[in-house]
């Protein structure tokens, strides 16, 4: 019972129909998706990086729309769940230090690329001694699909808690979401 509470807002009616006739609603899912537009820019290079291991072109466009109709299904899910959790304080505070430390990070490593390259050289030294040969029982096509997925799913993590903060409407929330993956995707298209 308390999934349908979670969802119900996305199936109202008159809550679409206020959403998309509101110009105050509009302001806001144009906002939504400038920042997710802003905060996707790296992570769009990412998605392209990742589909560079498929053999064709054709097979790096296909991943990333598959990937897009997974992203879009993990956010509809993220964002039903998240409108729930933001109305405890103890989920705000940690969604809130969560930010604060990607910002953290973000000018500590511009700050240190020295270390940063380093641990990573380490990492990969570390990926290459233990790395054995596997057999997969997926196609490198369907592996680069998940791994985009898995990636949108820690990528959106930080856009859904700016965007619940923003908007106690889960359907501006969701509009502007959908809308600023699909301009991630098209950078991700343009990189490839």
């Amino acid at each position: 019972m308390q999934l349908i509470k979670l969802y119900q807002p996305f199936f109202d009616a008159n809550n679409w129909a206020h959403v998309l006739t509101s110009g105050q609603d509009w302001m806001m899912i144009l906002t939504l998706i400038l920042m997710e537009c802003l905060l996707s820019v790296d992570n769009a290079v990412v998605l392209a990086a990742q589909t560079q291991v498929l053999p064709t072109k054709d097979e790096q466009r296909k991943s990333l729309v598959y990937g897009l109709w997974g992203a879009y299904l993990f956010r509809f899910i993220v964002i039903g769940i998240g409108t729930y959790l933001i109305n405890f304080w103890e989920i705000k505070l940690l969604g809130g230090l969560y930010l604060l430390y990607l910002v953290y990070k973000y000018f500590y490593d511009v700050r240190h690329p020295q270390e940063v390259a380093q641990k990573e050289k380490a990492k990969n030294t570390h990926k290459k001694r233990h790395s054995k040969i596997k057999k997969h029982h997926l196609s490198l096509f369907w592996r680069t699909v998940i791994s985009i997925e898995s990636m949108d799913i820690v990528f959106s993590i930080d856009s859904v808690l700016a965007a619940l903060a923003m908007s106690n409407n889960p359907v501006v929330v969701l509009v502007g979401g959908m809308i600023g993956i699909l301009c991630m995707r098209g950078v991700a298209e343009v990189i490839i």
